[in-house]
């Protein structure tokens, strides 16, 4: 009885580990950046989004949870990646093709989940970060621009065992540069290792 009792206890304080503690990770995603706005860059030139106007991008986030009730886990999630989406932009004159790429984005993000089983937490997030985009002429020079943005996800994380998880992710990152809206949205896959 005693072993039986035992062996209950320790049941319940591995159950109630899941999905919880410090945690590091992988990230991999294929994004699209849009605008709303013709004149981008501010100096007379038409954005339009062309062939490459989805890039795949890769990065690394130390998080960590806990859970807040019994089905509730908080969370925190610091992110650094080293791509969003791509966007074309064409001279309005005609004398070609100019390239722009969110090229990294460090962002800090809260997340509240909800676990659908033991080991299955469906949750959504809400963020702040900053964002290098990257401009290169048709000459070749190019120029960075620096900008912030507010992110926001919904996601599914599943435990494969109590260290390692397997995430998928929506995310939309949006923001303003030069005083115009522009946005990365795309799947987000995560690898995570949980201490």
């Amino acid at each position: 009885m005693r072993k039986l009792i035992l062996a209950s206890a320790l049941s319940l304080l591995a159950s109630g580990a899941a999905m919880a503690g410090v945690s590091v990770g992988v990230t991999a995603g294929m994004e699209k950046a849009t605008t709303h706005t013709t004149d981008l860059m501010g100096t007379g030139t038409t954005t339009t989004l062309g062939s490459n106007a989805y890039n795949t991008g890769y990065g690394v986030v130390l998080g960590y949870d806990t859970k807040i009730s019994h089905n509730l886990v908080a969370g925190v999630d610091v992110a650094f990646q080293n791509s969003l989406g791509s966007l074309d932009v064409t001279s309005t004159t005609g004398t070609g093709t100019s390239t722009g790429k969110i090229e990294s984005h460090k962002s800090i993000s809260a997340k509240l989940g909800y676990l659908v089983a033991p080991t299955t937490n469906i949750y959504g997030r809400i963020g702040k970060g900053n964002a290098d985009y990257r401009y290169t002429k048709v000459d070749g020079t190019d120029t960075v621009y620096n900008f912030d943005t507010t992110i926001a996800g919904v996601g599914v994380e599943h435990e494969i065992n109590h260290n390692v998880s397997v995430a998928g992710e929506y995310r939309n990152t949006y923001g303003s540069l030069n005083g115009n809206d522009i946005s990365s949205s795309g799947l987000q896959m995560a690898l995570n290792y949980r201490f």
